[in-house]
């Protein structure tokens, strides 16, 4: 509800001067519905159209913001509205990149958001802000089969008590605090996955925090690892080592790649590949919260050496080995100290 002063002369000159007919009706409480352009049963038919190709290029990110909405309410891009978006497709990029991505993380945040990135894709929309994604017919095929994967995470979660996957389920669905949803991250992650040397470049035009670039770039060099060794073709990983080492980044990483490995497959498949990883998993969450087994200042006192970056490749050396279980305490640790170093 838009509860701004009005535009111009009138509420009727404000509504004309919206974006699409949807946004641009009001309630009056003597005349009642005032609709100047049939955004009432636009919305009842669940249509987006542009009140006017002025207004819709007076500001170029709605263009981009016709398929969010058409997202969020299951709804379609009327023909019209449709060819003026391909004809100036090209002034998205006008708009500021943090309006951009804000819009397009609203976008990816939403269930099915492949159907409506693939529009934006055929009226040359989403091409200028990622141009890097050659292929986008694989990218959101692969995009499709994360956000599937997603939706039949409820359905293993009903009948997964008792197995020792609650809490990898509980982190998979986690969302972060800063704002941007976890699941967007996820899925811009997947659309860039083939582009493992232009990460950078684009999270840095996207105007993310160094946050978000790192855990991005993580997930996307991450995942070919785990893919081997869910297929089998690399036996030398060891999962609490590779959770570690990549961190905040793993419900990320498992997702893309179980999704991508089993988009095809049966529930009760995926339940007997993504089970024992998911246990795994929970038995890492559970170790890892053990950790730092030592500190820092317990190292420099036990060995007697300044502080310096030897100190964190100590440390690490020592993580390691408790998880996986060279060392089960604070003593067993200091001991392996001493006669390793």
């Amino acid at each position: 509800m838009d509860v701004s002063r009005c535009e111009g002369e009138g509420i009727e000159d404000d509504l004309v001067m919206r974006d699409f007919t949807i946004d641009a009706f009001a309630w009056h409480k003597d005349r009642g519905i005032i609709d100047v352009s049939g955004g009432v049963n636009d919305l009842k038919n669940k249509v987006i159209r542009a009140i006017s190709e002025e207004n819709l290029l007076s500001d170029p990110l709605r263009m981009l913001r016709a398929y969010r909405i058409a997202a969020e309410i299951g709804g379609v891009i009327e023909p019209e509205t449709e060819k003026m978006i391909k004809r100036f497709s090209h002034m998205i990029t006008y708009s500021a990149w943090e309006r951009i991505t804000e819009e397009l993380f609203r976008l990816l945040n939403i269930p099915l958001s492949h159907l409506y990135l693939k529009m934006a894709t055929e009226t040359g929309v989403f091409n200028r802000i990622i141009p890097e994604i050659k292929d986008t017919d694989y990218a959101i095929s692969m995009l499709r089969d994360v956000e599937m994967f997603i939706m039949s995470l409820r359905a293993i979660a009903k009948q997964s008590l008792g197995s020792g996957i609650a809490s990898g389920l509980k982190s998979l669905a986690m969302t972060f605090s800063s704002g941007i949803p976890y699941y967007s991250i996820i899925k811009l992650s997947i659309l860039l996955e083939e582009l493992s040397s232009e990460v950078n470049t684009i999270t840095r035009r996207l105007r993310l925090s160094n946050r978000w670039r790192k855990l991005i770039h993580k997930a996307v060099t991450s995942i070919g690892e785990l893919e081997k060794y869910l297929r089998g073709e690399s036996e030398t990983i060891d999962l609490f080592l590779y959770f570690n080492k990549i961190g905040e980044t793993n419900n990320a990483v498992i997702i893309i790649t179980v999704a991508k490995l089993y988009h095809n497959r049966s529930l009760e498949y995926k339940k007997e590949r993504l089970y024992p990883l998911l246990q795994k998993y929970d038995a890492y969450l559970e170790r890892a919260k053990g950790l730092p087994i030592i500190s820092g200042h317990e190292i420099i006192q036990t060995l007697g050496i300044p502080e310096g970056p030897r100190i964190g490749s100590i440390l690490k050396k020592i993580n390691d080995s408790y998880l996986i279980g060279e060392v089960n305490t604070r003593e067993e640790a200091i001991d392996y100290l001493k006669t390793h170093f």
